[in-house]
């Protein structure tokens, strides 16, 4: 069987030039919407608070809470977290915002720390003192007080 090959002049295709400046654009656009996701997923979570995990506990003359988990991924340097307290959730009483190394002692809290170093870690421990009425508010947070840690209720 014999194959016969008809050349058409007048169909002509696009010419190399404009074939070459739309593969560029396309490659350029598909780059920034990939460029655009990778920075919405990693940018996220490097901003974000990481949030405290506490188990609660109640001793003889204090209601303790014990740190289990960091939810966030980064680590918390003790000299960044601030305590703020607040009696029974009314504006009758509340601490200033105190850092958390400071405040040990000040209205019955305290903290001890289960390792040595400069980071909150799992196993340390906050206290209030049992005086304080049911509802009394416990709020680790940042420096200027924009972010919580955590909140703990009496």
């Amino acid at each position: 069987m014999k194959k016969i090959w008809a050349i058409r002049k007048s169909e002509e295709g696009v010419s190399p030039v404009i074939a070459t400046i739309l593969l560029v654009a396309i490659t350029v656009v598909l780059a920034a919407v990939l460029y655009v996701m990778v920075l919405g997923l990693v940018g996220n979570n490097s901003n974000s608070v990481p949030v405290i995990g506490l188990n609660r506990g109640s001793g003889v003359t204090n209601i303790t809470w014990t740190i289990t988990t960091f939810e966030g991924g980064r680590s918390v340097f003790k000299s960044d977290v601030y305590v703020q307290l607040r009696a029974n959730g009314t504006s009758t009483f509340t601490m200033s915002t105190e850092p958390l190394l400071n405040a040990t002692g000040t209205h019955g809290f305290s903290y001890s720390s289960a390792m040595p170093g400069d980071y909150l870690g799992v196993g340390d421990v906050l206290s209030l003192s049992k005086n304080y009425q049911q509802g009394t508010t416990l709020t680790l947070v940042n420096a200027d007080a924009s972010s919580q840690y955590c909140m703990l209720t009496v």
